[in-house]
């Protein structure tokens, strides 16, 4: 599915299965830089994916641009605010999208002198009224 071979998979179980069986004394041999790269390595992955490549999966820069204001507000200020930022800006952008789209009750009406303009057959219409 995503190509290449299984090797590096059963190499990593391999690897740990030596690392628990010697009770991970053999960690100890291994620098500190080792694991300070690995933890930097997916810190830019995790960047990657969750910032830069969700923002080419919206629609819109105002759905993606709720993520920086909720990181700027949260460092500033604090979590708790932060959320709730959040949540009224994702609030007033799903209203904005909701109203756009056309599926809002725009008015309330009965019916009596309001038709729908889906052509129906004789009967029907009968029936409808």
């Amino acid at each position: 599915m995503y190509g290449g071979s299984t090797a590096p998979q059963y190499g990593s179980i391999l690897l740990l299965m030596i690392f628990y069986l010697t009770q991970f004394d053999l960690v100890g041999y291994l620098p500190k830089m080792t694991f300070a790269a690995l933890l930097f390595e997916t810190s830019i992955e995790m960047m990657e994916a969750w910032s830069f490549n969700s923002y080419k999966k919206t629609a819109t820069i105002s759905e993606w641009a709720v993520i920086p204001i909720i990181v700027i507000i949260s460092l500033l200020v604090g979590i708790l605010p932060s959320i709730g930022v959040g949540l009224v800006l994702s609030l007033f952008i799903f209203v904005g999208t909701f109203y756009r789209s056309g599926g809002v009750v725009k008015f309330m009406d009965n019916g009596l002198y309001i038709h729908s303009v889906t052509e129906r057959n004789a009967e029907d219409a009968e029936w409808l009224d």
